[in-house]
């Protein structure tokens, strides 16, 4: 029963912009409509609800200032003050650091045997032998590390193509979002401006009409 209800509470709730549409629209007709029928009492809630359709503008603008990281616009004109030019500006001094990157060396090395032809060709034959030993460790060395660099530079690229299918469906993602996501709150405005606009026109007619 209460998973229900949080549920149900979760599914009403869905809704805000409608909600606060409702809300707002129902308040301000409340304040208009109920007592004493007055034109001025009927213009003052349609400008109130025109300014609050202007005001779902400013909303908008924050929400898809917020979905780039921009700053808002409040913060913004607080930098723009910030950067008043002095009269009599301070001193500017400078720093300035580097930072090489770090490196790395590899050595290596080998021993080959080698016997003039005077030596007896037994002797001969088994430098011959540990010098093809000597040349398959270095293969299988190399092969090896070809091996390793080849799956870390493949793996490297599988994660770099992943990185970047998931940088490109967030930014599909805010782009949808920028362009479709303010959606609601550009109904609601709509439908506080045509409410606001008819009262404010046709005040002295709707209280005619109501008196």
């Amino acid at each position: 029963m209460i998973r229900w209800i949080k549920d149900l509470l979760n599914w009403v709730l869905e809704p805000r912009p409608l909600w606060l549409c409702v809300l707002v629209l129902g308040l301000s007709l409340y304040l208009a409509f109920v007592g004493q029928v007055s034109e001025p009492r009927i213009r003052l809630m349609g400008l109130f609800l025109q300014l609050s359709g202007v005001a779902t503008v400013v909303w908008g603008l924050r929400e898809t200032r917020q979905l780039f990281g921009y700053p808002t616009l409040f913060q913004h004109a607080i930098d723009w003050a910030k950067r008043f030019p002095r009269y009599k500006p301070s001193p500017i001094s400078g720093e300035g650091k580097a930072t090489l990157p770090a490196f790395t060396c590899e050595g290596s090395g080998y021993i080959w045997e080698s016997f003039s032809r005077e030596v007896a060709i037994e002797k001969r034959v088994a430098a011959i032998e540990r010098n093809l030993k000597c040349v398959d460790e270095r293969l299988n060395k190399v092969q090896g590390r070809l091996h390793y660099e080849t799956n870390r530079i493949t793996s490297e690229l599988h994660k770099e193509r992943l990185r970047r299918e998931e940088e490109d469906i967030n930014t599909r993602r805010q782009l949808e979002l920028s362009q479709t996501g303010g959606l609601g709150i550009s109904a609601v405005g709509f439908i506080w401006l045509s409410m606001g606009l008819i009262l404010s026109t046709a005040s002295q007619e709707i209280a005619q009409w109501l008196t």
